[in-house]
C-alpha cells in the first residue's frame, strides 16, 4: 500500500507539473489515468493478499472491556453492521461539507489562504475519522488493520480527484492546482517513503516510545507546515 501510494503520488504531481489537459466533457486526463491506477493498485492489493496473507507471530490477550466489544459486535448482522457504517459515512459527508464552510471563512478573515488552510486545518480536521479508527484498531491489537487504515485512506483519496474533476466545468482541475498542492504531494511522498523504510526495518530503536521513523515524519510535517506557509 505504501510503495503504491508514492507511485500514485508522483504520478500525480508529475501531472501538474506537465500540466492536465482536458479528455471529456473537461475531465482531465491526468485523473482519468490516476483513476486506473487507483483501481490497477487496489487489483495488485488484492491479489498480493490472497496469495501472500500475514501470518501471526506473537499473540496480545485482548482485555475483557475490548473483548466485550468485540463480542457485541459479532453477534450483529453483516446487513446491520453496513446498515451502520451508511448511516455513520453520512453523517462524516454532511459534516464534510460544514467544515469546508469554517474553512474558507476562517481562510478569508486570517488572511491565511486557502491553499493553506485546506492543507492543514481541513486535511487535519478530516482526517480525524481515521485517527479514531486507528487507535481503535490499535487497541484491539489489529495492527494491520490501523497500518493498512491509513495508507488506505490516502489511497482512496487519488479516487476522490475524479467528483472533483467532474464537478470543476472549466478545465481540467489538475490544471489550476497551484505551488501548495505541490509542495504538499512533495512532503506526502517523503513521509510515506519514511514509513515503507520503517515498514522493512523491522529493528528499530524507540525513542520516548516511538519509532525513530515516526520522530523523523514528525520533523518532516513540521517542516510542511512552514514550507506551506512560506508559498501561500
Amino acid at each position: 500500500e505504501g510503495a503504491l501510494l508514492i507511485f500514485l503520488l508522483s504520478a500525480t504531481l508529475l501531472a501538474i507539473e506537465l500540466g492536465d489537459v482536458p479528455l471529456v466533457a473537461n475531465l482531465g486526463l491526468g485523473v482519468t489515468l490516476l483513476v486506473f491506477g487507483y483501481f490497477g493498485s487496489i487489483s495488485i492489493l488484492k491479489q498480493y493478499d490472497s496469495e501472500y496473507a500475514w501470518r501471526p507471530v506473537s499473540f496480545e490477550r485482548v482485555s475483557k472491556t475490548e473483548e466485550s466489544s468485540i463480542h457485541v459486535l459479532e453477534r450483529l448482522s453483516t446487513r446491520m453492521l453496513v446498515l451502520q457504517s451508511i448511516v455513520v459515512g453520512l453523517i462524516i459527508l454532511v459534516c464534510g461539507v460544514l467544515l469546508v464552510d469554517v474553512a474558507t471563512g476562517i481562510a478569508t478573515q486570517s488572511g491565511l489562504g486557502s491553499s493553506f488552510v485546506g492543507a492543514t486545518i481541513l486535511a487535519a480536521t478530516t482526517s480525524l475519522p481515521e485517527l479514531s479508527t486507528t487507535i481503535a484498531a490499535v487497541r484491539m491489537h489489529a495492527y494491520t488493520m490501523a497500518i493498512s487504515n491509513i495508507f488506505g485512506s490516502n489511497l482512496i483519496m487519488i479516487l476522490v480527484m475524479l467528483p472533483a474533476d467532474i464537478l470543476y466545468r472549466e478545465g481540467a482541475i489538475l490544471a489550476e492546482a497551484r505551488e501548495s498542492a505541490r509542495v504538499a504531494l512533495a512532503f506526502g511522498i517523503c513521509v510515506t517513503a519514511i514509513y515503507v523504510i520503517g515498514l522493512l526495518v523491522k529493528k528499530k530503536r524507540l525513542i520516548f516510545g516511538m519509532g525513530i521513523d515516526s520522530i523523523v515524519v514528525l520533523g518532516v510535517y513540521l517542516l510542511s507546515i512552514f514550507a506551506l506557509y512560506i508559498v501561500r
